[in-house]
């Protein structure tokens, strides 16, 4: 019974990052058309402030060694798993087009 909920773990890990993937691409296209006026030199500063950002909190976080760990673990199921994820996503995004059109 654990080795289900890995799966399920997995799987649900897979479809709410995709669906975060979506909604943040479809915010962003809102969002670009706004940045126009602004300089690109301001833009570039604040997506390198994000980045770095986020690579500050991945450090602190220890996902290098998290990687690794997965990585030497060679666990091509909890991979599928995770594509799996994905997959339903993209096959359940027509239900979910009322809330990708209000994003």
């Amino acid at each position: 019974m654990p080795e289900l909920q890995v799966f399920v773990h997995s799987l649900a890990l897979g479809f709410i990052g995709s669906e975060i993937f979506r909604a943040a691409f479809y915010l962003s296209i809102r969002f670009s058309q706004d940045l126009y006026e602004i300089s690109p030199w301001i833009n570039l500063l604040v997506v390198l402030s994000g980045f770095l950002l986020c690579v500050a909190y991945a450090a602190k976080r220890g996902a290098a060694a998290a990687a690794l760990r997965i990585a030497r673990s060679r666990r091509l199921d909890l991979l599928l798993a995770v594509c799996i994820g994905i997959w339903s996503n993209e096959l359940t995004s027509p239900w979910l087009s009322g809330f990708h059109a209000a994003l």
